[in-house]
């Protein structure tokens, strides 16, 4: 992963800005830790958003995972829009981590630290 896109994304999921939120980049203003990663890709100019009355749309269609264009620049394992790391000897997805309820957003900065 990019080093600077992964401590910018660590600061930010650790700042308190953002609301953690499930099954959405982002909606009602509450976010999933890798729609806080498309925040960052909007501030640099990777992306775009749009806003709509339910969630915010990314690169013009993403929604529920990061593009492309923020793959690519944020240089992501795999260039998979939901990378894997291993908690409690598991393999499982980002996104899994975050809608679990069991995970906050210091906690998932913490692993996104240690794996990525």
């Amino acid at each position: 992963m990019d080093s600077n896109v992964k401590s910018l994304w660590l600061e930010a999921l650790r700042s308190g800005k953002y609301e953690q939120g499930v099954h959405t980049l982002n909606s009602h203003g509450k976010f999933c830790c890798l729609g806080v990663l498309c925040e960052i890709a909007i501030d640099s100019g990777v992306v775009d958003k749009q806003e709509t009355d339910s969630y915010v749309i990314y690169d013009g269609y993403a929604i529920n995972l990061p593009s492309a264009s923020v793959i690519v620049w944020a240089d992501l394992p795999g260039k998979v829009p939901d990378p894997e790391v291993t908690v409690d000897g598991n393999l499982i997805n980002l996104t899994t981590i975050n809608d679990s309820g069991d995970y906050n957003f210091n906690q998932i900065a913490d692993i996104i630290e240690e794996q990525l």
